[in-house]
Protein backbone atom coordinates (compact mmCIF):
# COMPACT_ATOMS: atom_id res chain seq x y z
CA UNK A 1 0.00 0.00 0.00
CA UNK A 2 1.47 3.20 -0.79
CA UNK A 3 2.46 5.78 1.87
CA UNK A 4 0.88 9.47 1.28
CA UNK A 5 2.10 12.21 3.01
CA UNK A 6 0.43 15.06 3.71
CA UNK A 7 1.43 18.71 3.84
CA UNK A 8 0.03 20.91 6.21
CA UNK A 9 0.54 24.86 5.66
CA UNK A 10 -1.06 28.01 7.61
CA UNK A 11 -4.06 28.16 5.07
CA UNK A 12 -5.01 24.57 5.67
CA UNK A 13 -4.25 21.05 4.30
CA UNK A 14 -2.89 20.29 1.09
CA UNK A 15 -3.29 17.34 0.35
CA UNK A 16 -0.99 14.78 -2.05
CA UNK A 17 -1.32 15.11 -5.86
CA UNK A 18 -2.64 12.06 -7.24
CA UNK A 19 -2.45 12.26 -11.20
CA UNK A 20 -5.59 14.83 -10.50
CA UNK A 21 -5.32 18.33 -9.05
CA UNK A 22 -4.05 19.14 -5.26
CA UNK A 23 -7.04 19.51 -3.01
CA UNK A 24 -6.80 21.60 -0.50
CA UNK A 25 -8.75 21.21 2.97
CA UNK A 26 -9.02 24.08 5.55
CA UNK A 27 -11.09 25.03 8.30
CA UNK A 28 -14.54 26.57 7.19
CA UNK A 29 -16.88 29.48 8.50
CA UNK A 30 -20.23 29.38 7.47
CA UNK A 31 -20.25 33.20 6.92
CA UNK A 32 -17.72 34.05 5.44
CA UNK A 33 -17.60 30.90 3.51
CA UNK A 34 -21.52 30.84 2.78
CA UNK A 35 -21.05 31.36 -1.40
CA UNK A 36 -18.86 27.81 -1.46
CA UNK A 37 -21.11 26.27 0.60
CA UNK A 38 -24.05 27.35 -1.24
CA UNK A 39 -22.45 26.67 -4.47
CA UNK A 40 -21.31 23.09 -3.07
CA UNK A 41 -24.91 22.33 -2.35
CA UNK A 42 -26.46 23.66 -5.80
CA UNK A 43 -24.17 21.70 -7.57
CA UNK A 44 -24.51 18.09 -5.57
CA UNK A 45 -28.49 19.29 -5.80
CA UNK A 46 -27.82 19.07 -9.54
CA UNK A 47 -25.65 16.31 -9.54
CA UNK A 48 -27.70 13.93 -7.10
CA UNK A 49 -30.63 15.64 -5.89
CA UNK A 50 -30.20 14.55 -2.60
CA UNK A 51 -28.39 17.45 -0.82
CA UNK A 52 -29.72 19.46 1.46
CA UNK A 53 -30.86 22.82 1.01
CA UNK A 54 -27.83 25.72 0.84
CA UNK A 55 -29.60 28.16 3.62
CA UNK A 56 -30.74 24.67 5.76
CA UNK A 57 -27.29 23.57 5.64
CA UNK A 58 -25.86 26.73 6.76
CA UNK A 59 -27.87 27.24 9.55
CA UNK A 60 -27.06 23.67 11.14
CA UNK A 61 -22.99 24.37 10.70
CA UNK A 62 -23.37 27.41 12.80
CA UNK A 63 -22.29 26.89 16.41
CA UNK A 64 -25.18 27.25 19.49
CA UNK A 65 -24.95 26.78 23.35
CA UNK A 66 -24.62 22.82 23.69
CA UNK A 67 -24.00 22.20 20.35
CA UNK A 68 -20.35 22.84 19.10
CA UNK A 69 -19.83 23.17 14.98
CA UNK A 70 -16.23 22.26 12.90
CA UNK A 71 -16.33 22.56 9.57
CA UNK A 72 -14.07 22.01 6.76
CA UNK A 73 -14.27 22.65 3.14
CA UNK A 74 -12.56 21.04 0.36
CA UNK A 75 -11.54 22.69 -2.85
CA UNK A 76 -10.16 21.35 -6.51
CA UNK A 77 -8.90 24.26 -7.89
CA UNK A 78 -10.21 26.97 -5.98
CA UNK A 79 -14.09 24.79 -6.86
CA UNK A 80 -15.79 23.78 -3.84
CA UNK A 81 -15.33 19.99 -3.95
CA UNK A 82 -15.97 18.44 -0.39
CA UNK A 83 -17.42 19.90 3.21
CA UNK A 84 -17.27 17.87 6.66
CA UNK A 85 -18.90 19.20 9.38
CA UNK A 86 -18.15 17.80 12.96
CA UNK A 87 -20.51 18.37 16.25
CA UNK A 88 -20.19 17.81 19.85
CA UNK A 89 -23.30 18.31 21.79
CA UNK A 90 -23.94 18.45 25.27
CA UNK A 91 -22.35 20.05 28.21
CA UNK A 92 -19.07 19.28 30.47
CA UNK A 93 -17.71 15.87 30.38
CA UNK A 94 -20.79 14.31 28.98
CA UNK A 95 -20.47 15.26 25.39
CA UNK A 96 -21.86 13.35 22.50
CA UNK A 97 -19.50 13.63 18.62
CA UNK A 98 -21.01 12.79 15.66
CA UNK A 99 -20.91 13.90 11.88
CA UNK A 100 -23.37 15.77 10.88
CA UNK A 101 -22.70 16.94 7.29
CA UNK A 102 -20.58 15.05 4.57
CA UNK A 103 -21.21 16.87 1.58
CA UNK A 104 -19.02 15.24 -1.63
CA UNK A 105 -19.76 16.55 -5.18
CA UNK A 106 -19.76 13.65 -7.49
CA UNK A 107 -17.17 14.34 -9.44
CA UNK A 108 -14.85 14.35 -7.21
CA UNK A 109 -15.54 10.74 -5.50
CA UNK A 110 -13.12 8.51 -5.91
CA UNK A 111 -14.45 5.47 -8.02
Amino acid sequence: MPVNRLVFRDSGLLLPDRGQPGVRVRPACPTADAPSITSLVEFCQREDGASPAGRGLLSELASRPGRSVATWLATVDGTPAGLVALVAAGVGPVQRHSIAWLLVAERTRRR
